[in-house]
C-alpha cells in the first residue's frame, strides 16, 4: 500500500447488521460529507440477514470476509486497514450511530497532538429489544468530564494511520480485547491514547449482563477469546500489564476461589478457614448484590465473569496463529469510487431517519 492519499478512512465492521446498518452509514456520510475524497469500507463479516443489500444503496466500497474464514471484529478492522489509505482511520462498529461534532474536533486533537495515536469520545449504549424497541436503559460508557489520556479506546475511535503502521493495526484472529491489545502495542512505541468529552456514537444492542447473553457467547465460544487476548500479550511481552490493566479483577476471583477449594479440601482437618471464607464470601456477595441492585443482577454477573475465567485459562493453551496467516482474498461486493456517482445510489446525504428508535 502506498502512503496516504487522503485524509480520513472509516472502516465499519459487520455481521447480521440489518437492523441497523442504514442508519449508520448514514449518520457516516452525513459527517464526512464536508471532507473531500474519504473513504468509507464496510467489511462484512459473511452475514446472511440482508446487511448487504442495505449497504450496496450507499456510495460506499463493500468487501466481505468468506464464512469459513475465523469471522472476528479485529479480522474486519485488519482487513480494512490494509484496503483503504486515509492519514486517520476511523473505526465503526455496524450497529453504532456517529454523533455530529465529534469527529471533526477529533481530527483537529489529532492533528494538533502528533504523540496522540487514537482518540475517542463518550459510547451511549442503548439497550433494545429484538423488533428494535427501547428498553428504557442508556448507559453512557466511557463519559470524561475533560480532555482525558486513558488506556484504550474501546472498540470504536479515531487512530492515526502512521501509529498503526508502525506497530501494526488490529490482530485478526482476536475477538475479545482486541482493542486493548492494539492500545498496548501503541503505547509501548510511545503513542498516547486520549478520550474527549463529547458525546461519540449511539451503539444499539441487547441489554447487557443477562443470563441469558452469557449463555448465548459461551455457546458460541466468546469466552475463550479473553484468553487468546491474553496469549497474544505474553508474545509481545505485555502480558503482565494486560492483566494489570484489564484483568486484575478476574485474576482476583480466580485466586480467591482457589483459597475456597484449598479451605474445602483442609475442611475435614479443620473447617475454621471453610468457616471464614464462607462468610467472608457471603459478604462479598451482599456487596455485590447492593451494587447489582438486583439479585438475578448479582448472579448473572457472578456466572459471566465466571465464564470469562473459564474462556482466559482455555483460550490461552489454544494453538495461536501468526497473523500474517490471516488470508486476504476477500470478497468486493462493491467499490466506492465506481457508485458513488452512478445513478440510483445517493450523495452522501441521509437518506434513513437516524433518530433513536422509539
Amino acid at each position: 500500500m502506498t502512503g496516504p492519499k487522503n485524509i480520513l478512512a472509516v472502516i465499519i465492521i459487520t455481521r447480521n447488521e440489518a437492523q441497523h446498518i442504514g442508519r449508520c452509514l448514514a449518520s457516516v456520510l452525513r459527517e464526512v460529507q464536508n471532507l473531500p475524497d474519504t473513504e468509507v469500507m464496510l467489511v462484512d463479516s459473511a452475514s446472511t440477514d440482508g446487511t448487504i443489500d442495505i449497504a450496496r444503496e450507499f456510495p460506499i466500497s463493500i468487501i466481505q470476509l468468506q464464512p469459513h474464514w475465523p469471522l472476528t471484529p479485529g479480522a474486519g478492522r485488519y482487513l480494512g486497514t490494509q484496503a483503504t489509505s486515509g492519514e486517520y482511520v476511523l473505526f465503526l462498529d455496524g450497529d453504532t450511530e456517529l454523533y455530529p461534532v465529534w469527529l471533526p474536533e477529533a481530527l483537529d486533537f489529532l492533528h494538533r497532538h502528533p504523540e496522540a495515536g487514537g482518540v475517542g469520545g463518550t459510547r451511549d449504549e442503548f439497550y433494545i429489544t429484538e423488533q428494535g424497541h427501547l428498553t428504557g436503559e442508556v448507559l453512557h460508557r466511557y463519559q470524561v468530564q475533560q480532555v482525558t489520556e486513558v488506556r484504550t479506546l474501546g472498540g470504536d475511535g479515531l487512530y492515526r494511520r502512521t501509529a498503526l503502521d508502525k506497530v501494526g493495526t488490529f490482530h485478526p484472529y482476536l475477538a475479545l480485547y482486541e482493542e486493548a491489545e492494539l492500545a498496548l502495542r501503541l503505547r509501548k512505541a510511545g503513542y498516547t491514547l486520549w478520550r474527549l468529552p463529547l458525546p461519540m456514537v449511539r451503539h444499539f444492542s441487547p441489554p447487557r449482563g443477562t443470563l441469558q447473553e452469557a449463555v448465548r457467547r459461551f455457546r458460541v465460544g466468546f469466552y475463550p477469546r479473553a484468553g487468546q487476548t491474553l496469549r497474544a500479550t505474553f508474545k509481545n511481552g505485555l502480558g503482565g500489564q494486560f492483566i494489570r490493566e484489564f484483568l486484575m479483577n478476574y485474576v482476583i476471583t480466580g485466586a480467591y476461589l482457589v483459597i475456597g477449594l484449598m479451605t474445602l479440601i483442609a475442611a475435614p482437618l479443620d473447617n475454621k478457614g471453610l468457616i471464614a471464607w464462607l462468610a467472608c464470601s457471603a459478604a462479598i456477595f451482599v456487596a455485590y448484590l447492593i451494587r447489582k441492585k438486583s439479585l438475578r443482577g448479582a448472579l448473572n454477573g457472578f456466572i459471566a465473569r465466571l465464564m470469562v475465567l473459564y474462556g482466559l485459562v482455555v483460550g490461552f493453551f489454544t494453538t495461536e496463529l501468526d497473523v500474517d496467516q490471516y488470508p486476504r482474498d476477500v470478497i468486493v461486493v462493491q467499490r466506492q469510487k465506481d457508485v458513488a456517482t452512478a445513478p440510483g445510489h445517493i450523495s452522501g446525504k441521509p437518506v434513513v431517519d437516524t433518530a433513536s428508535p422509539e
